[in-house]
């Protein structure tokens, strides 16, 4: 019998569903004793052959709470776990290589179904980052709520089955949507977070309507039995530090901006149109805008007509193509400063009487010198240079 055991173990190699379904075939020609060799393999317990059966069954239970998708079957991970936190009889749980170990921690803080992070990672993963000493602009971040629109109505007519797969599905929409370093988790039910880092209240809105738009462009199965035809999600969204000064209350205010949204559904509060009414300011002056080709020497100049920590509007002479970066300089005597940052194009309009382009950039970092831009000394400052060149916005 033992070395039937380690021929098995031999030719399943990795291959953990291999090594269940050869232990479990062999247990039925062989008897209960085949899973007392196993678990002395696997695991270094010795145990009677009815005590190992039970523990047996309630492994792979275990294993499938896991992993739930019929692809996955990680038995050396959920083994540990298992024993060591549910029957608590292992207690140097160090047989696992690094790759399974890294398996038990990702499934301790992991929704089953989706894969996401659960709630508990997700706020632990906020509290942390409100107590991290920050140091700048690159420390602001954001959380979004996301609800599925009538999911209840979608469970209703395509059944259960049907509503663990749409989840799943969004599931993936919400990690596309994302970069790899933010935190996506199922928050209950239908509803999602995000942890977004170094992102200012704009780019975490393009964020979540990029996410919403994939949803609504996404066909589920059985949508159309739904009264408004489509599986769609709202989102609310608040950033540190313009909305809150603690957990609970940034948590607070994307909740009731979640609650907004759903009253019409489909929807993100803010709307990018609500923000940029709010921190857009009129500002006419003068700016460099040269195309990051590695070619320094050329630059256009153009006149700015609004500006926010976000981006800015300016009219130039010559287009650029949409979604290049380009470099804005800042010079005296036109700013209080002078300095550079870089900028994706992101809107395009070109006034065929003038020939003027109007641009849209949307800066691609954000720092202490744009808030200095901005400010009424600045602006003093901007005009009295303009007067003293003999220059006028066009």
């Amino acid at each position: 019998m033992h070395n039937e055991i380690g021929s098995l173990f031999r030719d399943a190699g990795h291959d953990d569903r291999a090594l269940v379904t050869g232990i479990e075939n062999l247990a039925d020609r062989r008897g209960p004793g085949i899973y007392s060799q196993a678990l002395r393999v696997l695991a270094g317990l010795d145990l009677p052959a009815a005590d190992a059966e039970k523990h047996w069954e309630a492994m792979l239970n275990h294993c499938r709470i896991f992993f739930p998708t019929k692809s996955e079957c990680h038995l050396r991970a959920a083994l540990v776990d298992y024993f060591h936190r549910e029957a608590r009889i292992l207690r140097d749980p160090r047989i696992l290589e690094a790759q399974d170990l890294e398996q038990v921690r990702r499934a301790s803080i992991t929704d089953g179904l989706t894969g996401l992070y659960h709630q508990g990672y997700f706020k632990a993963r906020l509290e942390h980052q409100f107590n991290w000493k920050k140091r700048g602009p690159r420390d602001r971040f954001a959380i979004v709520l996301l609800d599925l629109d009538h999911f209840k109505q979608y469970n209703d007519h395509c059944g259960h089955l049907a509503g663990d797969d749409a989840l799943r599905r969004v599931a993936e929409i919400i990690r596309l949507g994302i970069r790899d370093y933010d935190v996506a988790a199922r928050y209950g039910g239908e509803e999602f977070a995000l942890l977004l880092f170094r992102v200012a209240s704009r780019q975490a809105l393009l964020i979540a309507e990029r996410i919403r738009e994939m949803m609504e462009k996404t066909v589920f199965f059985g949508q159309e039995m739904m009264e408004s035809g489509n599986l769609t999600i709202s989102a609310g969204v608040a950033t540190y530090p313009e909305d809150a000064q603690s957990p609970r209350e940034l948590l607070t205010q994307a909740d009731q901006r979640l609650y907004q949204a759903k009253q019409s559904r489909n929807r993100v509060v803010p709307s990018e149109s609500d923000r940029r009414r709010v921190d857009r300011r009129r500002v006419r002056s003068i700016v460099e805008v040269a195309p990051c080709d590695g070619n320094n020497d050329r630059s256009y100049p153009g006149v700015t007509t609004d500006l926010s920590r976000q981006g800015l509007s300016v009219d130039c002479g010559v287009s650029f193509q949409l979604g290049s970066t380009v470099q804005v300089r800042f010079r005296k005597p036109f700013w209080s400063k002078e300095t550079a940052t870089e900028a994706t194009v992101r809107r395009i309009r070109r006034d065929k009487e003038s020939g003027i382009v109007h641009l849209g950039l949307e800066f691609r970092e954000l720092g202490d010198t744009i808030e200095a831009l901005t400010g009424p000394h600045a602006r003093d400052r901007r005009d009295e240079g303009m007067k003293t060149t003999g220059s006028s916005p066009a």
